[in-house]
């Protein structure tokens, strides 16, 4: 067995992989492909974006490119890749949550602000609306809905100290009990399985 060496991240994700060396080398091959195919010679915004957008919205690359760079260098190594990609495709639904949130948190200060949580509901709204464009019924249920109202919703229900921000915590508490983020985390996994096959593969083990 091998341990893929990702503890410093795992800091925040709590999450440490043991996996077979095989796996380990594959993932390995995969991440440092990408890096040599980058103009930068490393992994960074322009090289994961037409990797992850589509399906993923515009808007939310940098979120999630965000959500990888735990160091905040503007590139993602691979400890990061392989405990980003832990949180989103193996984790326990918390841990897959803290990721999310990270994703919607674009000024990265561990909060949501009343914009964020708009602009949050906004582009959750907008994936729910897509994968469910086929659905008449539902569709017309999802057209109805106002993000800016969901935002007062959340803030006025979970701001527990009322400070108008959301914490990480908050976060799960609201969203644990929601379906709204239910799509966008299906998609998270799907962008996750479609480009990295092997990795998710693994991963959901």
């Amino acid at each position: 067995m091998g341990n893929t060496g990702c503890s410093p991240c795992a800091r925040h994700t709590k999450l440490i992989l043991v996996v077979e060396e095989a796996d380990i080398i594959e993932l390995e091959k995969r991440y440092w492909a990408l890096q040599s195919q980058s103009k930068s010679g490393r992994v960074d915004l322009d090289t994961l974006r037409p990797l992850i957008s589509p399906p993923l919205p515009v808007d939310l690359v940098q979120g999630l490119f965000n959500a990888f760079d735990e160091n905040k260098d503007s590139h993602i190594d691979l400890k990061e890749m392989a405990c980003g990609l832990s949180a989103c495709c193996r984790g326990p639904k918390a841990e897959r949550l803290k990721f999310c949130f990270k994703i919607f948190d674009s000024d990265r200060d561990g909060l949501l602000s009343r914009n964020e949580v708009e602009e949050m509901c906004k582009s959750l709204l907008s994936v729910r609306r897509e994968s469910r464009v086929n659905q008449e019924i539902d569709l017309e249920d999802v057209e109805s809905l106002d993000p800016v109202a969901i935002a007062g919703d959340i803030l006025a229900s979970h701001d527990e100290d009322k400070d108008g921000f959301i914490t990480a915590e908050e976060f799960q508490v609201w969203a644990v009990k929601n379906s709204l983020p239910d799509e966008f985390s299906k998609l998270l996994f799907q962008v996750k399985a479609v480009k990295w096959p092997i990795s998710c593969r693994l991963l959901s083990s």
